[in-house]
């Protein structure tokens, strides 16, 4: 079987590869693919402020209205998304 190769840089995942776990926020039901890899993930803010472009995501703290459902005594707005 062959070696795997990095997806990112195309060399064998022996050579330099090491898998880094990344923190996720209390409350946070996001998909990780979405932010940046460079900084860690926001924690989930109290209050769900929808984005104009994106009705589904906080203007706050980036995260997605079921995040804000996750956090207990969160003040989320009512409505349909």
């Amino acid at each position: 079987m062959a070696e795997r190769l990095c997806v990112k840089c195309g060399l064998p995942e022996s050579e330099h590869c090491v898998f880094e776990t990344r923190e996720i926020p209390e409350g946070c039901v996001c998909y990780d693919d979405g932010w940046d890899t460079t900084k860690p993930i926001p924690p989930v803010c109290n209050i769900f402020i929808p984005q104009a472009e994106q009705p589904g995501v906080c203007d706050t703290c980036e995260h997605n209205f079921e995040c804000h459902k996750q956090q207990e005594g969160s003040k989320g707005r009512d409505q349909d998304i």
